[in-house]
């Protein structure tokens, strides 16, 4: 039985992507980044026709050439030889996106296929770990002693690993998770904020929570002056310190990654 070209039945070769991958991958897969580490490769095996490989649509032909009567032969079958080389080229791209870390979960895999399902398998098992972790966290953050700023830091970055991990928190569920942290003190905004007749954007909510924190600490240093630190002036910015100008108009004002000057 002629054998068809080894070649023609395949997409193109994997090993176009030796000499790029580096490149085409900013990063290395390990306990954190698995959502978008398969997000990136997927696209990238797409775009070059392999995807069949990891995904188990490019199946292994018979790996013995068949005689005219239709039996098995001694004669390994090119087009085998062909997908084999194939998807040991596609596994090498996968090994060269790893970690160390990453690197012991893959021993004893044999094909991309194999190499893919078990690295799913493990990933998303950490995977599922850090979101509940983080979820908690978020769900259980509270105000404390921090400053606002401070405080909408803290539960920003959470909420961005969190979307690191393929889990979008949208606004409105940060203000209730910004609200539920706060203090008692805090209860009559909180009050005035869920009675407003308009839509409060996040951006607009924190704005507020920075302005009734000045309010608060104006009234605490009206009730107690010889406790007030004259730094906390009217037009004293309570995000950068800087006199003359308010949190409202801070230009770091949603600038969470700003960490402005530590109050004493």
């Amino acid at each position: 039985m002629a054998a068809s070209s080894p070649t023609s039945a395949f997409p193109k070769t994997p090993d176009v992507l030796y000499s790029s991958i580096s490149s085409l991958m900013p990063i290395r897969l390990d306990s954190t980044n698995f959502t978008i580490w398969k997000s990136l490769m997927t696209t990238i095996f797409r775009a070059h026709n392999l995807f069949g490989y990891v995904d188990g649509s490019i199946k292994s032909p018979e790996k013995f050439i068949r005689n005219d009567a239709g039996e098995p032969t001694a004669a390994i079958s090119p087009s085998y030889e062909t997908w084999m080389a194939h998807d040991a080229g596609v596994m090498v791209l996968i090994h060269a996106t790893l970690s160390n870390s990453a690197l012991a979960h893959i021993i004893g895999c044999d094909t991309a296929r194999d190499l893919w399902l078990k690295l799913e398998e493990d990933f998303l098992t950490l995977l599922n770990f850090h979101i509940t972790k983080y979820r908690s966290d978020l769900q259980t953050s509270t105000k404390g002693t921090d400053s606002i700023h401070a405080y909408v830091q803290r539960i920003e970055e959470i909420r961005d690993k969190l979307t690191g991990f393929g889990v979008v928190i949208d606004d409105a569920e940060m203000m209730l998770h910004a609200m539920r942290g706060l203090p008692t003190e805090y209860n009559p905004f909180r009050v005035s904020t869920a009675m407003r007749d308009e839509p409060l954007s996040l951006d607009g909510y924190y704005v507020l929570l920075l302005e009734e924190e000045a309010a608060l600490r104006a009234r605490n240093q009206y009730h107690f002056p010889q406790f007030a630190d004259a730094q906390w002036s009217s037009n004293q910015c309570q995000i950068c310190n800087e006199a003359g100008h308010t949190a409202l108009v801070c230009p770091h004002r949603m600038d969470f990654t700003y960490q402005g000057v530590q109050n004493q």
